[in-house]
């Protein structure tokens, strides 16, 4: 497994990364919807699928549904794409009855894609199908008001237990707790302000990428992991820490006992090739 992965492009600017089966990863431009497609094993990354398909400006979050299909937001395009893993064949896309969105992380569990808003405090509830007449229409599963005048949600995940989703507020730095029978937002005390932008859960230990800074010029990124309860209820921050690597990493996902950080470089508007995905071991 390699230490950096490299994106072609001289604008990527990515945001998004989810692995995939068989040692895949998939990485999302922010600037132009361009998706990226790599295997652990090699050192570059091709193409999947160019800017501007299926009327795909903008990639933020990404997920992976059954192993089988990727899940994409749209961000400020409001839309939800569905791809095929195999084809690249679109299965569904759908956008959320809203004036202002922007859709920026999701998570999947069974067979319903949940995805954050980031213009409101809102979790979007999507059923996925096996073809576009299957797949169902966004609706709001729950409403985050506590998180503040702009909450900015973002991160996304579930609960050890599977009982609620974890949701990230970078508004105020704060996490919630989404019961899934409820919906019910309440939110969790961790020790330390944490609103992630990306989350990574593995067993009891959430992972999430956190910053300080007023603006894109000043702002630092961290890794923090918090130790959380199996029904997310609590949890207590256990460290918090940098690399030399990181160049404002906005997410990550998990392979091969390491941690896969995208950065996205948003802090620099004048930032240039290369682009690149690192993977760092995790802490013992």
């Amino acid at each position: 497994m390699h230490a950096a992965y490299t994106l072609p492009g001289d604008a990527v600017f990515p945001e998004g990364i989810t692995t995939a089966p068989g040692g895949a990863f998939y990485v999302g431009s922010s600037r132009d919807g361009t998706i990226y497609r790599g295997s652990l094993d090699r050192p570059d990354t091709e193409v999947w699928l160019p800017a501007g398909t299926d009327g795909r400006t903008r990639v933020l979050g990404l997920t992976v549904h059954a192993g089988a299909r990727l899940v994409v937001c749209g961000g400020a395009t409001g839309r939800l794409y569905v791809y095929d893993l195999q084809t690249a064949a679109l299965v569904a896309q759908r956008a959320v009855p809203s004036e202002n969105p922007l859709l920026n992380d999701v998570w999947v569990i069974g067979d319903t894609a949940y995805a954050t808003d980031s213009h409101t405090p809102v979790v979007w509830r999507l059923t996925l199908g096996d073809s576009d007449a299957a797949t169902g229409e966004f609706e709001v599963f729950a409403r985050v008001e506590g998180a503040g005048e702009l909450p900015y949600l973002n991160g996304i995940t579930a609960t050890p237990d599977g009982s609620a989703l974890l949701v990230g507020a970078q508004g105020d730095d704060s996490l919630w707790r989404v019961d899934l029978t409820t919906a019910e937002a309440t939110r969790i005390e961790v020790g330390a302000p944490f609103g992630p932008d990306g989350m990574l859960l593995l067993g009891d230990a959430l992972y999430g990428l956190v910053n300080e800074g007023t603006s894109h010029a000043d702002v630092v990124f961290y890794l923090s992991e918090v130790c959380i309860a199996a029904d997310g209820r609590s949890g207590t921050e256990v460290r918090r820490w940098r690399e030399d690597v990181f160049a404002v990493p906005t997410t990550l996902a998990y392979a091969r006992d390491r941690l896969l950080l995208v950065n996205s470089q948003l802090n620099r508007a004048d930032a240039g090739a290369p682009f690149q995905v690192v993977s760092v071991p995790l802490p013992e």
